[in-house]
Protein backbone atom coordinates (compact mmCIF):
# COMPACT_ATOMS: atom_id res chain seq x y z
CA UNK A 1 0.00 0.00 0.00
CA UNK A 2 3.01 2.68 0.99
CA UNK A 3 4.69 2.03 -2.31
CA UNK A 4 1.34 2.35 -4.34
CA UNK A 5 1.04 5.87 -2.08
CA UNK A 6 4.65 6.91 -2.87
CA UNK A 7 4.35 5.93 -6.81
CA UNK A 8 1.02 7.69 -7.05
CA UNK A 9 2.77 11.06 -5.60
CA UNK A 10 5.87 11.23 -7.58
CA UNK A 11 3.78 10.79 -10.92
CA UNK A 12 1.23 13.72 -9.65
CA UNK A 13 4.17 15.40 -8.93
CA UNK A 14 5.90 14.91 -12.20
CA UNK A 15 2.74 15.76 -13.91
CA UNK A 16 2.15 18.75 -12.48
CA UNK A 17 6.07 19.78 -13.19
CA UNK A 18 5.20 18.55 -16.85
CA UNK A 19 2.54 20.84 -17.00
CA UNK A 20 3.72 23.67 -15.69
CA UNK A 21 6.90 23.52 -18.25
CA UNK A 22 3.93 23.30 -20.83
CA UNK A 23 2.53 25.99 -20.03
CA UNK A 24 5.53 28.47 -19.35
CA UNK A 25 7.00 27.38 -22.71
CA UNK A 26 3.48 28.31 -23.98
CA UNK A 27 4.31 32.13 -22.84
CA UNK A 28 0.94 31.66 -21.68
CA UNK A 29 -1.10 35.30 -20.43
CA UNK A 30 -2.82 32.66 -17.91
CA UNK A 31 -0.67 34.06 -14.58
CA UNK A 32 -3.74 32.20 -12.42
CA UNK A 33 -3.04 28.71 -14.36
CA UNK A 34 0.78 28.90 -13.72
CA UNK A 35 0.12 29.70 -9.83
CA UNK A 36 -2.24 26.90 -9.71
CA UNK A 37 -0.02 24.69 -11.09
CA UNK A 38 3.08 25.98 -8.59
CA UNK A 39 0.86 25.28 -5.75
CA UNK A 40 -0.09 22.01 -7.17
CA UNK A 41 3.75 21.23 -7.97
CA UNK A 42 4.55 21.87 -4.24
CA UNK A 43 2.01 20.25 -2.75
CA UNK A 44 2.78 16.94 -4.59
CA UNK A 45 6.46 17.42 -3.76
CA UNK A 46 5.33 18.04 -0.13
CA UNK A 47 3.29 14.25 -0.18
CA UNK A 48 6.38 12.60 -1.62
CA UNK A 49 8.94 14.06 0.84
CA UNK A 50 5.99 13.30 3.66
CA UNK A 51 5.66 10.14 2.71
CA UNK A 52 9.40 9.47 2.40
CA UNK A 53 9.75 10.72 5.84
CA UNK A 54 6.77 8.18 7.10
CA UNK A 55 8.75 5.50 5.13
CA UNK A 56 11.99 6.74 6.79
CA UNK A 57 10.24 6.35 10.04
CA UNK A 58 8.89 3.11 9.52
CA UNK A 59 12.73 2.01 9.02
CA UNK A 60 13.69 3.28 12.22
CA UNK A 61 11.14 2.38 14.18
CA UNK A 62 11.32 -1.09 13.17
CA UNK A 63 15.11 -1.09 13.74
CA UNK A 64 14.80 -0.27 17.75
CA UNK A 65 12.35 -2.50 17.75
CA UNK A 66 14.93 -5.60 16.10
CA UNK A 67 17.68 -4.30 18.60
CA UNK A 68 15.67 -4.06 21.83
CA UNK A 69 15.20 -8.01 21.42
Amino acid sequence: MYRDDLEAAIARADAAEQDLARSRDQHSDDRERIAALEQQLADARGEVTRLRGDRDDQRIQGGDRASAR
